[in-house]
């Protein structure tokens, strides 16, 4: 616990955030949780019915991600503007509370054996002025990093590998391998409709969708340079198609205000990846892939 406060503790809003992965509702994904004691086959199956084929979320054995920026806004709307096909980041009432350089902060969110695990990122350079925060954001890269494994009553275990199909890479479950083996995956299309990849339903949410604490609504953006400010206020940032994806900025909006005040010592975010960050799905009689769920974001000050 000593180690823990003297980390959360250097410097003001460092940004030493920590990353304390715990359990939490996937309700928020609309897809059940998977069971954590092996069930049989049946049994996954009877969270799709009436369908054969299942999806569950499940917790990763790796879960690495970039990320370039985290802040916070204190607008009193959404800083995703625009209408559908043109929105763009208004980062005019954001300060950042972290920043990476060019290349990114890699952070890998699995929580292995614990229930908690603690990252130092990079500081920004000015403390958020006091008053009210109806928005957090974080800027990270479309690529994602993942492996992970699940094993049903009769001891079968399905492991993780790398995969690849017509949409891209994804992670290919296999019963014969020994080990779960690393499996990256690109998140190059959040459109919540049907049809063929466009900005506005591509590189959009149409909406934002509910999770533990708050909202999650987010843009993909193009391999802009976040250190000098051009991601944010300008159309030429956004992905123009799947193959322009670069970055993915999220913005979360939590049910209750973050405060800032001058008795504030910091800003603690949690990332969310146990039992709901990551995808296990597949048919009437085999797991046939993994993949990744979105992390839940939790934010308190200290």
């Amino acid at each position: 616990m000593k180690n823990f406060k003297k980390l959360m503790l250097t410097g003001f809003l460092s940004l030493n955030y920590v990353f304390n992965i715990q359990s939490a509702k996937a309700e928020g994904f609309d897809m059940p949780k998977c069971p954590t004691t092996p069930p049989t086959y049946s049994q996954l199956l009877a969270l799709a019915e009436p369908s054969d084929e299942f999806e569950c979320l499940g917790t990763p054995e790796k879960y690495e991600i970039t990320i370039y920026e985290m802040g916070l806004c204190s607008s009193s709307s959404n800083p995703i503007t625009g209408s559908s096909g043109s929105k763009i980041w208004d980062k005019s009432t954001c300060i950042a509370t972290m920043i990476s350089d060019i290349n990114g902060t890699k952070v890998d969110l699995a929580p292995g054996s614990s229930d908690s695990k603690i990252a130092a990122l990079p500081s920004a350079p000015d403390r958020p002025a006091n008053g009210n925060y109806n928005y957090a954001y974080i800027l990270i890269s479309s690529a994602f990093n993942l492996k992970g494994s699940y094993t049903l009553s009769d001891g079968t275990t399905y492991y993780s590998k790398q995969g690849n199909d017509d949409l891209g890479p994804f992670g290919a479950a296999d019963k014969t391998l020994s080990a779960a083996q690393e499996h990256g995956e690109e998140v190059d299309n959040i459109g919540m409709g049907e049809g063929s990849w466009t900005v506005a339903n591509g590189a959009e949410m149409s909406s934002a969708f509910q999770m533990d604490n708050g909202k999650m609504s987010a843009i993909l953006l193009n391999d802009c340079n976040h250190v000098t400010n051009s991601c944010s206020n300008k159309t030429s940032a956004k992905a123009t198609s799947q193959a322009n994806v670069s970055k993915l900025l999220a913005i979360f909006e939590p049910t209750s205000q973050i405060n800032i005040s001058d008795t504030t010592s910091g800003v603690e975010v949690k990332l969310v990846v146990k039992q709901g960050g990551y995808l296990i799905g597949g048919n009437n009689t085999d797991i046939e892939f993994f993949g990744s769920a979105p992390f839940r974001p939790q934010i308190t000050t200290f």
